[in-house]
């Protein structure tokens, strides 16, 4: 059985950003299930009014697609440079990760990690473990 998230005492407050219903779904069925509260938005400008709304802060980890329509996630963590606030660890997902992108994440402090599409649901959930228990 997967230990609750929620045990951790961190954070455990994930938005999910992906414009993916099917995996949007899957993912925060998952998550919810490891005790998980999960904010799931199908795009970047939808993530970005509930963290103007309601401060970064109040997010433990963020779940990102790279390729969405219209704002796509590596503007979207630009977007966050101008918010003047800690950032949260974020996992990016995508089913293709260009060089040029891979590079841009892999200089991001708040990237922790990249998962390509189709990608397995224990390992996501463990690579937010990781990040909730290093979060200080």
């Amino acid at each position: 059985m997967t230990e609750s998230f929620a045990e951790t005492g961190k954070p455990s407050r994930v938005l999910l950003v992906d414009n993916d219903p099917d995996v949007s779904d899957l993912v925060q069925a998952f998550l919810s299930q490891t005790g998980h509260e999960v904010l799931a938005v199908h795009s970047a400008e939808e993530a970005l009014a509930i963290i103007q709304a309601e401060g970064l802060g109040t997010i433990g980890s963020i779940v990102l697609d790279l390729r969405m329509p219209g704002m796509g996630g590596v503007e979207f963590l630009e977007a966050l440079d101008g918010l003047q606030q800690e950032k949260p660890p974020v996992v990016v997902v995508s089913g293709f990760i260009s060089e040029e992108d891979r590079e841009l994440l892999e200089e991001r402090d708040e990237v922790r990690a990249l998962f390509h599409k189709p990608f397995d649901l224990l390992e996501l959930g463990q690579a937010l473990q990781n990040l909730l228990s290093e979060t200080p």
